[in-house]
């Protein structure tokens, strides 16, 4: 059974039968602009230990109707989520769908993905027959 509340900014989908998270996040430069605000203390647009916020960020449930809030906590996860909404911002989408899992990813499993299916093109260069670059 799957259970979806709406609220203003964000949708939490939980499956019932695995307990697993997935953050249905509406309006995703919303969210990014509430986390920068709050969790970036330096204005480097970046979320590291040097930053002094709270290190953590509620996200209400849905096994609640939004009234229990999930803390999202730790460094690491907070600048997945992040990168996440960035990446998001650029291909141009204002609803994105991430599991727990995702913000928790392994970093070296996390990077080869990231390189893999977002960053590639724009590391590699083609040269054609006539030796002009493309």
């Amino acid at each position: 059974m799957i259970k979806k509340i709406f609220l203003a900014y964000l949708v939490i989908i939980v499956n019932a039968p695995s307990l697993m998270i997935h953050y249905v996040i509406n309006k995703s430069f919303d969210i990014l602009g509430l986390i920068l605000a709050q969790e970036d203390t330096d204005g480097d647009f970046q979320i590291t230990v040097s930053d002094t916020g709270p290190k953590s960020f509620a996200l209400g449930t849905a096994s609640s109707g939004g009234y229990r809030k999930y803390d999202i906590r730790g460094t690491y996860m907070l600048s997945n989520l992040l990168q996440e909404l960035a990446l998001a911002n650029d291909y141009g989408r204002k609803h994105i769908i991430l599991d727990e899992e995702r913000l928790n990813e392994n970093p070296v499993d996390r990077m080869c993905r990231l390189i893999k299916y977002h960053f590639w093109d724009g590391l590699t260069r083609r040269i054609d027959a006539d030796g002009k670059l493309n």
